[in-house]
């Protein structure tokens, strides 16, 4: 006579038969709470041999027809899903009891479990009919993927809810090949962004010059190796970025124009973006690439970029080249509906070495800061690096070979900052 199961030995036994299953597809899998008791939105971590990614894999294991996901309605929405969920989700269906038990795997991807998710949460809370529902929902439910879903399913108009178009177009029982072909995949602009390892390691001169190799390095792939496609309709190809780096050790390498620093936001925990974050602000938006290990901010300003279409099925470009930094709001979120989710993500292409022609100057409109005799940058008694400015009185009586070193910004001189940290396609 078999004994009825309870909760955590079902969920033992779904993650062990899910981690005999990716083995025998040739992984190497770990249970990560073998190396972490409840180990954070993650069940297994596989490493195909040769490969050096490492994909992690939830695992929901379940004898109803609703899989709880472990997560309220209140936070079931796509920005706080991109952050929670890891990667894969294998959701195991379990019939029958004891050695009679049979398994059913159902497989979805990162971005299938996200979308599905949000839009299944959605539909739940705002779709159900008032003649059926009466009451409010309470956000601190945990949500539910019915397996119907999984399946491909979706949910008809009927006197209690209105239809849901299920994202998930195919059954995805077995679908194995989904996890496999996370190796075969790039993880969007991270691939490019973590090949940066900065330069706290090194001492003075050495630390220039080592960011011009990596920013160049960088700034090659960032023009040729991809672009950005939002919701599918418009692509952005960068033209011209220029980099922003400031260690936050006290003898560190400093950008005093840096927004993102403990300096400018007067925090000393200011936490650090994760790799790939965005930070929008008055002067554009940046692309972050921070190390918390090596306690450095890091990110480029997207200067300039051109923009294509999808007009009629086919990629028209619409824009030749936008040099005004702040109009990337514009291209990036106009004509989208409020009705549609928002999604914007990096495309990597493959690397045209023959396109490969970029030039180098200094960042535009950054001023340079003055130094003590050790080469330190000085503060104000408020805390704030100080800029070279001087007069219009001086920067008439200056020979016209010095003028240029100057720019007029807000109706101040300042003398320019001569990092040559912008970088921009050679054409432009």
């Amino acid at each position: 006579m078999s004994e009825t199961l309870n909760k955590g030995k079902l969920g033992e036994i779904g993650e062990n038969l899910v981690q005999t299953k990716l083995m025998q597809l040739g992984l190497n899998v770990i249970n990560a709470n073998t190396i972490m008791a409840n180990y954070e939105s993650v069940d297994l971590i596989c490493v195909k041999p040769g490969n050096k990614k490492k994909v992690y894999v939830q695992v929901k294991t379940h004898k109803g027809h609703n899989f709880p996901i472990g997560i309220t309605l209140a936070k079931c929405t796509r920005d706080y899903l991109e952050g929670k969920i890891k990667g894969p989700w294998v959701f195991v269906y379990v019939t029958g009891e004891g050695v009679d038990m049979d398994f059913h795997y159902y497989i979805l991807t990162k971005e299938e479990m996200i979308t599905l998710s949000s839009e299944s949460n959605f539909w739940y809370i705002n779709q159900w009919k008032p003649t059926y529902r009466q009451k409010p929902v309470n956000p601190n439910n945990l949500c539910g993927i019915e397996l119907r879903w999984l399946k491909g399913e979706g949910e008809n108009d009927n006197y209690k809810h209105e239809a849901f178009i299920n994202p998930i177009k195919l059954n995805s029982e077995n679908m194995w090949k989904k996890i496999l072909d996370e190796f075969e995949t790039e993880d969007g602009i991270n691939a490019i962004l973590t090949a940066f390892k900065g330069v706290a390691d090194l001492e003075g001169q050495e630390k220039e010059d080592d960011l011009l190799i990596q920013f160049s390095s960088l700034s090659k792939k960032l023009f040729y190796g991809g672009y950005f496609l939002i919701n599918d309709k418009r692509r952005i190809y960068l033209e011209d970025v220029e980099f922003y780096y400031h260690e936050e050790q006290n003898n560190g390498l400093k950008d005093p124009i840096m927004y993102h620093t403990s300096d400018h936001e007067k925090c000393s925990d200011l936490p650090y973006f994760e790799c790939g974050s965005f930070n929008c602000h008055v002067s554009g938006i940046d692309i972050t690439f921070e190390s918390r290990e090596k306690c450095f901010r890091a990110s480029f300003l997207i200067r300039g970029y051109s923009v294509y279409s999808l007009v009629n099925h086919e990629w028209v470009r619409t824009k030749n080249h936008e040099a005004r930094p702040t109009y990337l709001y514009e291209d990036l979120m106009n004509g989208i509906p409020l009705n549609n989710s928002l999604n914007i993500e990096w495309v990597n292409e493959n690397l045209v070495a023959d396109k490969c022609e970029i030039s180098n100057g200094c960042r535009l409109n950054v001023p340079a800061y003055i130094k003590d005799e050790s080469g330190h940058y000085i503060k104000d008694s408020n805390g704030n690096y100080i800029k070279k400015e001087i007069s219009e009185e001086q920067f008439k009586l200056l020979p016209e070979r010095f003028k240029s070193q100057y720019f007029l910004y807000s109706g101040k001189r300042y003398k320019k900052c001569d990092r040559p940290w912008r970088f921009y396609k050679k054409q432009l």
